[in-house]
């Protein structure tokens, strides 16, 4: 079984946290909490966030909890990584993506054991989103096989974390400019992924060889591992609400 860690940093639900955000009753937390506790293949669900809030938020899904660091969130990352019993795989899951479901995370999961890899990380097709959340927002990714958008869990090899962490650093303080990020891996490649000109199998093989890891993207016809609560988007929050009331919660 795989220990997974649940990354909810962000402050305190006082000051604003989106994981303790109520959607349809519950906090958002609790859904991904539940998804992960429920899913065979999963061991201990770890969360890393503010510990008072988090263990009232993720009651009776998470098995520990771990306070969040005042760094960044490979950070918080690291902080959770540190009570993994697992040393050679990790599942990471964002907390808001309350749509998230057991079934989804084996799907995943199990994609993943087909093929070795140092990193994970599932894409789920444009059409396939859109089709079953009408009106979502999500930024798409087009290479030669398609349009995608990216999903926020992950699996991987902790052991790898020191030999990126300075280039993820890197990367998630320079998410809002993509001048820089493209700085980072180079305006070659930049170009080339900007323009659609690599097909997934070459995207894996260019950024595997800026990094020295085995990258693998999952494709995965399941688009409850993509939608998130962006707070720029308030349209996904709203779907998230009507589908969990849908569900009964």
């Amino acid at each position: 079984m795989i220990d997974t860690i649940l990354l909810a940093g962000g402050g305190s639900a006082a000051a604003g946290n989106k994981a303790f955000l109520e959607v349809a009753g519950r906090p958002m937390v609790w859904y991904v909490a539940r998804a992960l506790a429920g899913a065979p293949s999963v061991g201990r669900v770890i969360g890393v966030g503010s510990t008072d809030d988090l263990r009232r938020a993720g009651e009776p899904y998470l098995s520990e909890v771990v306070a969040e660091t005042d760094g960044t969130l490979v950070d918080n990352l690291v902080a959770g990584l540190a009570r993994v019993s697992t040393p050679t795989r990790a599942l990471v899951a964002a907390s808001d993506i309350p749509l998230l479901t057991s079934d989804a995370i084996e799907e995943f999961l199990a994609a993943c054991a087909k093929e070795e890899a140092d990193f994970y990380y599932p894409i789920v097709p444009q059409n396939i989103l859109e089709d079953r959340y009408p009106g979502a927002r999500k930024t798409f990714t087009r290479v030669r096989d398609g349009a995608f958008t990216g999903g926020s869990i992950y699996l991987f090899n902790p052991g790898i974390v020191p030999r990126v962490r300075e280039l993820i650093d890197k990367m998630v303080r320079a998410r809002k400019k993509p001048w820089l990020m493209a700085s980072y891996i180079g305006w070659s490649t930049a170009v080339k992924l900007a323009s659609g000109r690599l097909t997934i199998k070459e995207t894996e093989e260019t950024l595997g060889a800026l990094t020295h890891l085995v990258l693998r993207a999952v494709i995965m016809d399941r688009p409850e591992v993509a939608l998130d609560a962006d707070v720029e988007h308030p349209e996904n929050l709203e779907i998230m609400r009507r589908e969990l009331r849908q569900a009964g919660g």
